[in-house]
């Protein structure tokens, strides 16, 4: 799964297992938000995924502040995610930026150096 490649070195160098534990599911809810097949339940789960990122609620914002990571960032990286899929932007070669730390606005940037013509809706 290309997006678990967002977290895997967050879970990777985690210092606490607490931390490995709610980064993983955080990584769990960006797969259920990638699925692509047609059963009717995991299709329930993935856009269940989809509100939990994008709603903010106490249980998103828990697992972030557990998991070490802030909410907003972890919503903003998601539309920008959500977005790349959606249009295919890099063909299913999906980038690891959160990894690299970077903020919404670099990876904004580092995808326009490899789109150049990318037009956000």
């Amino acid at each position: 799964m290309k997006l678990l490649k967002m977290l895997s070195q967050y879970n990777e160098h985690s210092p606490l297992p607490e931390q490995r534990l709610f980064r993983a599911i955080i990584t769990q809810a960006l797969e259920d938000a990638d699925y692509k097949g047609t059963v009717m339940i995991d299709m329930r789960d993935k856009e269940t995924a989809i509100n939990w990122f994008l709603d903010l609620g106490k249980d998103f914002r828990t697992t972030c502040d557990y998991a070490g990571f802030d909410p907003l960032s972890i919503r903003d990286a998601f539309k920008v995610f959500k977005f790349c899929i959606e249009k295919n932007i890099f063909k299913n070669n999906f980038y690891n930026a959160l990894s690299a730390n970077l903020t919404v606005r670099q990876v904004i940037e580092m995808i326009k150096k490899h789109k150049k013509s990318i037009v956000l809706s």
